[in-house]
Order: C-alpha cells, then structure tokens, then sequence
C-alpha cells in the first residue's frame, strides 16, 4: 500500500486567489489583467506559495506520505509564452526544493489538458521540471 499526498501548484492556486473562484469560463480573466496590470504582486503571490507549497508536502512526507503528486490544473490555459513565464518557473522551483529535501519522494506533475495543452501539447515542458512522472 502507497500513500499519495498531493499539492496544488503555485499558478493553478493563485488562479483562485485571483480569481475567487476556477475562472475556467473567462479564460481566467482576472488573473490575466493581474499579470498585465501589475505583474510584481502576481510575482509575489506566486513566490509565497510557492515557498508554503514545498512546507506543506514536506509535511505530508513526515506524515507518512510516499508519493507527492503536483496539481497544475489550470497551467494549461495558459499560451506557450505565458505558460513559460508563469507556470514553468514556480514548477521548477517546488519541484527542486523538494527533490534537494526529499530525493526519495517520487514527484508526479498533472495539468489538466485544456485550451493550450490538449494532444499533450505541454507534455516536454512538464517533464523538463525535473519530476519523476508526467500524469
């Protein structure tokens, strides 16, 4: 028996901070005029989750759990270009604090498929952040 903890991403709960809820009918509207408006508070909330993120899985492997799995689900609506400035990075970064802390852990990342990442249009992308299985 494998226990599975599992995380939200940086971008995907920023969306609902932003937002105040999925924001998948706009196209996630409010958090695209944030990261046009002012794009260094979007920046900063990215950082501290990022940064709580990586605490709480940390406590979920002291807790028992052997397995993390890395929930990006709304990183797909981004465009290649924004996918790559506000997604990819923050990925990179949980995924390597975590490994640095816990190189035993296997990491599994998901993001939904959705506008953008259809056909597995993200798949390279996802993988290049160092985790250990792309769902």
């Amino acid at each position: 028996l494998t226990l599975l903890g599992f995380i939200g991403m940086p971008f995907t709960l920023a969306t609902y901070i932003l937002e105040g809820r999925t924001g998948t009918a706009d196209g996630f509207s409010r958090t695209r005029e944030m990261m046009e408006s002012d794009p260094n508070l979007v920046r900063d909330i990215l950082d501290f989750l990022t940064e709580r993120l990586v605490e709480y899985a940390q406590y979920q492997v002291e807790s028992g759990a052997q397995i993390i799995q890395l929930f990006d689900s709304w990183a797909g609506q981004l465009e290649p270009e924004l996918y790559d400035e506000w997604v990819v990075p923050y990925q990179k970064r949980v995924v390597r604090r975590l490994k640095r802390n816990m190189p035993h852990v296997p990491l599994i990342l998901y993001a939904a498929p959705m506008k953008y990442s259809t056909g597995g249009a993200y798949l390279e992308r996802m993988a290049q952040t160092g985790v250990d299985v792309v769902s």
